[in-house]
């Protein structure tokens, strides 16, 4: 249902380029195969190339890739070479960050779902870009720019920008369901789970949320 409201947000329509980050989750899976359904160009980034072939073997994204192989850069001057018009963000951090500065597109659009990259942090996370600007132009005006924001981007390029909270939408969860419900059956939605017997292995389970190690829906199976 998040992954539902969440790209509903954001306005896809066919011919849009679509990037979700964990994309192999439980919300990212779903919101690509829903992209693609609209007729997005959807291109996926995860952890793991397991989690990538997944992405591309069996809920058909157009792309997927291995962050921790190829740089974001990389990956977009190949698959998205004229700008990205969705992002759903999943991760924050630097991803995030990267994202919106460098590439989307005019008049894009976002949907902010979660920042697993961030949840564990003690302090705010500075944007890596900034401190590589820093250590080598020493000026004041770089002071204007806040580490955590984006604003300049943002008002240049006319980005929306959304959050989305599934309670928010409560009264829908029925309609929706209904819509969704035909597309797991007919196999348009593929979906995974990672499942943990024994209520004793929770803590090992809720840790592998913030490793990656889980794929999907996120199972603690009590006996």
């Amino acid at each position: 249902l998040t992954a539902y409201f969440g790209l509903r947000l954001a306005q896809p329509k066919s011919g849009d380029v679509c990037v979700v980050s964990g994309a192999a989750g439980a919300v990212g899976s779903v919101v690509s195969q829903l992209a693609k359904a609209k007729g997005c160009t959807v291109i996926g980034f995860a952890g793991t190339d397991d989690k990538v072939a997944w992405l591309t073997d069996k809920a058909k994204l157009d792309y997927a890739f291995n962050y921790k192989k190829v740089t974001l850069a990389e990956a977009l001057k190949k698959a998205a070479p004229n700008g990205v018009n969705v992002y759903f963000d999943n991760v924050g951090g630097d991803f995030y960050d990267e994202m919106i500065r460098n590439h989307m597109a005019q008049r894009g659009r976002v949907t902010i779902c979660g920042s697993i990259s961030n949840y564990r942090d003690q302090e705010p996370k500075k944007c890596e870009c900034m401190d590589v600007l820093r250590s080598r132009i020493n000026h004041p005006i770089l002071t204007i720019f806040s580490d955590a924001q984006n604003n300049v981007t943002i008002f240049l390029k006319e980005l929306s920008i959304y959050g989305v909270l599934i309670t928010s939408y409560e009264n829908e969860y029925k309609d929706a369901l209904a819509e969704m419900a035909p597309m797991v059956k007919q196999g348009t939605i593929q979906y995974q789970e990672t499942i943990t017997d024994s209520f004793e292995q929770m803590p090992k389970a809720f840790v592998g949320l913030f490793s990656g190690s889980n794929t999907g829906k996120a199972i603690i199976k009590a006996k």
